[in-house]
């Protein structure tokens, strides 16, 4: 019988390298990449125009439901139970386990953003939504939304979602809020001025470090780090990048901005330039992947060595 062993696992702690030659990986479903995620087993997830597909180091495996309303889809996550969640660009949710693509049904597309945020806290997936929050619980698979509790008896939008340590950052109509499930809903402040709630900055990046959230103003120009602390916001970054920023990938404890000319991490001199990047990953040995919006999935080795002890996931009989 053969199983599936990976030969290694994904880490996001490396040093980033950049004297060796970037290679295209061949036979990229699609140029236009969107988000890529390394999952436990150690499988690389690429989300890009045509769908979702799964890379083993010698071959792709693409995803699909025939309830799609639409293919492109970005979002990646994986949760306790090995399920990769995504939604579309029509804003349909799906997850894949066991080989299948399966709709969250439960989550009402038709009534929500084009464009949903999702967020995994704890065990629960959390997604923005018009009514308040859309809540599933990934151990029993209970669906249930949220808009409000006693305290904040509300009706809001969630445009933006991020995670502070055991707590959800909520944007929603010029107002920020956490949220858990022991505490419910609390509203925020803003402890500096700089930052108003009313400018909406609507695109909370939902990669955090040191207890941070990376915001994009409505420009997509102006990066801002947000920290929670005795319920008041406060701004630990303030950037403004060269150029639009696609998204931040976050290696170790570095913070890279993509934008379409150049990719650099904003506490030391790393740079790459003119692959107008989506997604950065990286793995425990050095080796790097970049996702590119415009010409499909790269990959830099850290040795010339570690080029010959392809694939990522190899058969081994037992």
């Amino acid at each position: 019988m053969k199983k599936i062993i990976p030969l290694f696992i994904f880490l996001l702690s490396f040093i980033p390298c950049f004297c060796q030659e970037l290679q295209q990986v061949p036979h990229c479903p699609s140029n236009e990449i969107y988000d890529m995620m390394i999952d436990k087993k150690g499988f690389l997830w690429i989300a890009h125009s045509l769908g979702v597909s799964r890379y083993d180091g010698i071959s792709f495996k693409s995803f699909s439901n025939p309830a799609q309303s639409a293919v492109g889809a970005t979002g990646l996550l994986e949760d306790d139970y090995g399920r990769i969640w995504f939604s579309n660009f029509n804003g349909q949710v799906f997850y894949i386990k066991d080989e299948k693509m399966v709709q969250l049904k439960e989550y009402d597309f038709k009534s929500s953003y084009t464009f949903p945020h999702m967020v995994l806290l704890g065990k629960d997936l959390v997604i923005s939504c018009k009514t308040g929050l859309f809540i599933c619980n990934t151990a029993n698979m209970h669906c249930e939304y949220k808009t409000g509790d006693n305290k904040h008896p509300i009706l809001w939008k969630s445009y933006s979602l991020g995670v502070l340590k055991n707590k959800l950052l909520v944007n929603a109509d010029d107002f920020w809020y956490t949220y858990n499930n022991k505490e419910g809903f609390h509203k925020l402040r803003f402890a500096e001025v700089p930052i108003k709630s009313q400018s909406r900055l609507a695109n909370i990046q939902t990669k955090h470090l040191d207890n941070t959230c990376f915001v994009l103003d409505s420009s997509g120009h102006i990066l801002y780090g947000l920290s929670n602390a005795n319920d008041k916001i406060t701004l630990s970054t303030k950037i403004n990048a060269r150029g639009f920023i696609n998204t931040i990938s976050i290696i170790g404890n570095k913070v890279w901005i993509n934008t379409f000319l150049k990719s650099y991490a904003i506490s030391s001199k790393d740079s790459i330039s003119n692959y107008n990047l989506s997604s950065i990953v990286a793995d425990k040995n050095g080796n790097t992947w970049y996702g590119s919006l415009s010409d499909g999935l790269w990959v830099s080795y850290k040795s010339n060595d570690w080029k010959k002890n392809m694939p990522i996931i190899t058969n081994m009989i037992t």
